[in-house]
Parts: structure tokens; C-alpha cells; sequence
């Protein structure tokens, strides 16, 4: 005869003994964002509501910001990419750039990764609108990661390290001409 045990409402640990007493056990894992997503709570913030890309210019400037709301819990962001279609060109992940009076920007509401969820994330979120060398009225505070890209989808090293504070924020800047693209995937909790 053998015996299992299983945690409650769900079959995603788990032990048996079987009939001639040896103990197996089992486990499902999934990260933070998996979780999240299948909660309704994981969402992605881009340059553009219909994924083309921005016309980047030698100068460049902000292309991407995401603040977290005062009244959030923060986000964790679980993924970071930056599109480059020239080597050479560059980008920074900024921590907390301080908004003043934005301008040359279009505004955003992130997309959740549930398709079945309707719950929305308490974020302000901005992308560049191609007028000038990007958005006008932020101000760099610190660079947590500087890149040089190459052609096609760039990732920074410090995936899923970097929690936003309610009422603080991210940004994302890119140099160089050419076109070029960035999404944050992020969850709250």
C-alpha cells in the first residue's frame, strides 16, 4: 500500500511512500511572474500602444519611464529589453529619474498578460513621441545598467533585481541612429 501527501487545495508539492517504503517526493515550481500573471497582476509597458518602433536620433534622449504609484505597493520588474537595429547604439536602465514637465511624450496604460483579467496596474507610464531627441522634462538621477546594443533584442544583466518603490520610478534611454524599441514586463503585488 502506499501513502501520499499532498499541501492543501493543490497538487504542486507532494510526497508518497510507496509499498515498499521508499519516500518520493515532487514539486512544481514557477517563478514570481508566472504566478503573477495567472493572478492578473503581471503587465508590460512599451514604447507604443501598437508594438512599431521609435526613429532614434544620434542624440537620443528618454524613449521609456514607469513610475510607480504613491498609493501602489511598487512593481517588481521581471524582464527588461531593449531593441537596437544598429550596432553601436546605446542605452541606460535610469533608477528614479525625476519628472518635471513632460513633453514630447505619449501616455500609456501597460498591458496585463492575462488575457482573461481586467485589472489594470497603478502606474503613470510614458514612451517618447519622436518630436526633438526624446522626452523633455526628466531629469537623470542614477544609472543602474549603461549598454551598448547590438542589432536586434538586448537584455540587461540584472534581471528580476529591480523593485520600484511606490511614488519612484524607471526609465529607459537609448542613443545612436537608428530604430529602436523597449519593453518593461513587470508585476505588482
Amino acid at each position: 500500500m502506499s501513502v501520499t501527501i499532498r499541501n492543501s487545495g493543490t497538487e504542486a508539492y507532494g510526497a508518497t511512500v510507496d509499498s515498499s517504503g521508499r519516500l518520493n517526493t515532487y514539486a512544481t515550481t514557477h517563478t514570481e511572474a508566472h504566478v503573477a500573471t495567472y493572478s492578473g497582476v503581471c503587465y508590460i509597458a512599451n514604447i507604443a500602444d501598437a508594438g512599431d518602433t521609435l526613429t532614434i536620433t544620434a542624440t537620443g534622449g528618454y524613449i521609456l519611464y514607469l513610475a510607480a504609484d504613491a498609493t501602489s505597493d511598487g512593481l517588481y520588474v521581471d524582464r527588461i529589453s531593449i531593441y537596437g537595429s544598429a550596432n553601436g547604439q546605446t542605452a541606460t536602465i535610469e533608477r528614479n529619474p525625476t519628472l518635471g514637465s513632460i513633453s514630447n511624450h505619449e501616455t500609456h496604460v501597460p498591458r496585463n498578460m492575462n488575457t482573461g483579467s481586467t485589472k489594470t496596474a497603478d502606474v503613470t507610464c510614458y514612451s517618447w513621441d519622436e518630436a526633438s531627441d526624446g522626452m523633455g522634462g526628466l531629469t537623470d538621477n542614477a544609472i543602474y545598467e549603461a549598454m551598448i546594443l547590438s542589432i536586434g533584442d538586448n537584455e540587461p544583466r540584472m534581471q528580476e533585481a529591480i523593485f520600484v518603490a511606490p511614488g519612484t520610478a524607471i526609465g529607459i534611454t537609448m542613443h545612436g541612429a537608428g530604430e529602436g524599441a523597449a519593453s518593461i514586463q513587470f508585476h505588482m503585488e
